[in-house]
């Protein structure tokens, strides 16, 4: 929670301080849209991770853009999904052959039973 209240901060001090004071209420709903969307909570888990790192990195931001990666879960759902739907294409594919298979071996079982007539 301690960690909150420093992203809070951290807002109100870079790009918020533009805001009048008209403004108040935007930026509350703002804060409120963020920390009801999880990304507050995921900003600041990957800065208590970027300052327990023994070994800071050189590019911090490209850290910071992996971390955040790997944290959302929509990441990995999207990877799955898209995993899904490559199979579920392939079974689609593969249902379609069959149907035209068995459309060729119908229109061959009629033209022998007309034959046979």
């Amino acid at each position: 929670m301690l960690y909150m209240h420093s992203v809070f901060f951290l807002l109100n001090s870079i790009s918020l301080q533009a805001f009048t004071q008209p403004q108040d209420s935007k930026r509350e709903e703002f804060k409120k849209y963020l920390e009801k969307g999880g990304v507050l909570d995921a900003i600041t888990k990957v800065l208590v991770s970027l300052y327990e790192e023994p070994e800071k990195p050189e590019d911090a931001l490209k850290y910071f853009k992996e971390k955040l990666s790997v944290a959302s879960p929509d990441v990995l759902e999207k990877e799955s999904i898209e995993r899904e739907l490559a199979t579920t294409n392939q079974q689609l594919e593969d249902a379609r052959r069959e149907i035209e298979e068995l459309k060729l071996k119908l229109a061959e079982t009629k033209k022998e039973d007309t034959s046979e007539n």
